[in-house]
């Protein structure tokens, strides 16, 4: 039903947040399946959430899926271990951009907070000096 949705509002003009609500309540459904397809389809409606709105809150749903799918190939039969190797490179070479998008975000994060204090401090320091004249 979210699927059908999905198609009927995929040319609409919507907001990127509201959309990736969308991709990840289509997310939700799929994730908790023994499918490690539809775990993979889940795992790409995840980031393209995150993609999106950056701060729709599925960074820790990327990283279960993300594990559980590694898993998948050691306790699945003979039979599907090519179709969930398949999957699970697919992942990792999907997983190390929005690694790397992340740690970029953490340094953004921590330089700005460097030279919020380093404002702070000469705000302060300018404060005393005209106080003391």
């Amino acid at each position: 039903m979210l699927d059908e949705l999905a198609e009927i509002v995929a040319d609409s003009d919507m907001p990127d947040e509201v959309r990736a609500k969308l991709c990840k309540v289509r997310a939700f459904c799929r994730r908790d399946t023994d499918d490690a397809e539809t775990k993979g389809e889940a795992l790409k409606l995840f980031r393209e959430a995150m993609s999106l709105n950056p701060g729709a809150g599925v960074k820790r749903e990327i990283a279960s899926l993300v594990s559980a799918l590694k898993k998948a190939p050691q306790t699945s039969t003979a039979s599907g271990d090519a179709e969930d190797e398949t999957s699970s490179s697919d992942t990792a070479a999907t997983e190390t951009p929005a690694a790397e998008k992340a740690t970029r975000t953490r340094k953004q994060t921590k330089t700005a907070a460097g030279t919020q204090k380093a404002t702070r401090k000469t705000a302060a320091k300018k404060t005393t000096k005209t106080a003391i004249k």
